[in-house]
């Protein structure tokens, strides 16, 4: 159907016949384009280029304690350059729309700078800043300013980065400063609390406990051998008295005071204490004398009178009493140093726990100790390069190349604009040559028939015209003409 109407060599041979309309529309789309490119206004581009220096101090004695990437900073000092009070300065210093900022509110002009404005990152050391002005000395000028603020902007922000990190370092130190400090009160109030309880004390405790149980070992036996002596005084001060009365007294009284002595160890300590194995078989002579004493009063039941005491009896009996005050003596420094032996057996026994409680403090005040010192080597790491960004050894911005008055207009693309305004036209005018001949199609040769309908001609007509042509023919070109386009859409 759409074959019918629309053939390749129709179209040709049109083209051919209607050359002069594409020829139009290409000339007035060129004069629409040169109007377009004298009307336009003329904006010129300046840049300046930036380099990216490192520190100059090597890394290796001075550590860099700003380390943003390279990107992620220039964007971050572009949205501060981009701020409103910023431009508005720039828009100030280098005296932009004069004509305009007194009806111009002063958000229109920043907002106009800020387009103008671009920033172009090259690698990892370089970046350009560019921007636009219908003015060449404008465009350089503001270009040149713009890179001049990102380098103080650049130098200011690694400086108060520096800053703020060396504050934050010294405040950390000083709160661990003081952790420390807590931590070794701890310890030393610990080693107070438990001087003679630690493990370093352990072999001298040791050393001392042995030593108190061999002075306790040494009172018993000086015990048992005043017992034995006083047993041996007794005896003789039995066999010296003349009636023995005042002997079995005696026994009896030093019997009772045995037998209560006995008890009171009984409470402390077993049946296999040296002591009370003693007392015991000091009890066990005394009752035997005193049973011995008692069977001679039965058999001689009316002695003879009491004889004067004699000195040999005296002597006995005051030898007997300092051999009891030398018993009690020995019995009271026992019990001493058993308070002394238990004292040490009780530090003995604590040390193990006392060690591992020293222990975890000293090892949380190791580790304070490490964090401290850590601070320590950062805080003057942190001061080292905050001296560094102070004096500009740091890592900086240096301007390559600045900006100057360029000669050419970055906009408009004059070839572009030609070009496309050329292209355009030619194109509108073979849409149009193509619309006309599918309005109206016509063959106009035998070759243009055959080629659409492949078939033979046998008879050719030439063309009658009269000098009036009729009604009904215009009318019937008018209906084909309808009809194509009919089936032209309908296809």
């Amino acid at each position: 159907m759409m074959q019918d109407v629309f053939n390749l060599p129709a179209v040709l041979n049109n083209l051919r016949r209607l050359w002069w309309v594409p020829t139009i529309t290409l000339l007035m789309g060129a004069c629409v384009s040169f109007v377009l490119c004298s009307r336009l206004p003329r904006i010129y581009q300046a840049s300046t280029l930036i380099l990216v220096e490192p520190q100059k101090i090597p890394t290796n004695y001075v550590k860099p304690i700003v380390t943003t990437p390279v990107e992620n900073r220039i964007k971050t000092i572009q949205q501060q350059v981009s701020s409103r009070s910023r431009l508005e300065k720039i828009i100030v210093d280098q005296d932009l729309f004069a004509d305009l900022r007194a009806t111009t509110p002063m958000e229109d002009l920043v907002a106009r700078v800020d387009r103008h404005m671009r920033v172009e990152v090259r690698g990892l050391s370089t970046f350009k800043v560019y921007y636009e002005d219908e003015d060449p000395q404008v465009a350089a000028r503001v270009a040149n300013a713009v890179a001049s603020l990102f380098i103080s902007e650049n130098v200011s922000a690694r400086k108060e980065e520096a800053q703020s990190i060396t504050r934050f370092l010294e405040q950390q130190l000083g709160a661990k400063k003081s952790e420390l400090e807590m931590q070794e009160k701890r310890i030393t109030e610990f080693n107070h609390l438990h001087m003679a309880e630690l493990p370093a004390q352990r072999d001298v405790n040791f050393a001392l406990l042995e030593g108190y149980r061999g002075r306790l070992k040494s009172n018993i036996d000086e015990i048992s051998k005043q017992q034995d002596r006083k047993i041996v005084l007794e005896k003789t001060l039995a066999e010296t008295s003349g009636t023995g009365i005042g002997n079995v007294q005696t026994a009896a009284v030093d019997l009772d005071q045995k037998r209560a002595r006995l008890a009171e160890l009984k409470s402390q300590f077993t049946e296999q204490h040296p002591e009370v194995i003693l007392l015991k078989r000091q009890i066990a002579q005394l009752e035997e004398q005193l049973a011995s004493k008692a069977e001679d009063r039965a058999v001689d039941p009316a002695p003879a009178p009491t004889a004067a005491m004699s000195v040999r009896e005296q002597q006995l009996r005051s030898q007997i009493e300092e051999i009891n005050l030398s018993i009690k003596n020995l019995i009271r420094e026992s019990d001493r140093i058993k308070a002394q032996i238990g004292d040490y057996e009780n530090r003995v026994a604590n040390a193990p726990r006392n060690e591992a409680a020293l222990l975890t403090l000293k090892r949380d005040y190791d580790i304070m100790q490490q964090s401290y010192l850590e601070l320590l080597r950062n805080r003057t790491q942190a001061e080292m390069a905050e001296s560094l960004e102070q004096e500009r050894q740091g890592e900086s911005f240096i301007i390559l190349d600045r900006a100057v008055p360029p000669a050419r207009p970055y906009k408009p693309n004059v070839n572009q604009i030609m070009s496309f305004g050329c292209v355009l036209g030619l194109l509108l005018g073979v849409g149009v040559a193509l619309m006309v001949d599918i309005a109206m199609p016509k063959f106009h040769s035998e070759d243009e028939l055959v080629a659409a309908y492949n078939i033979p001609v046998l008879v050719s007509i030439p063309s009658l015209v009269s000098a009036q042509p009729s009604q009904s023919a215009n009318r019937l070109r008018y209906l084909i003409s309808l009809r194509n386009l009919f089936r032209l859409t309908k296809g």
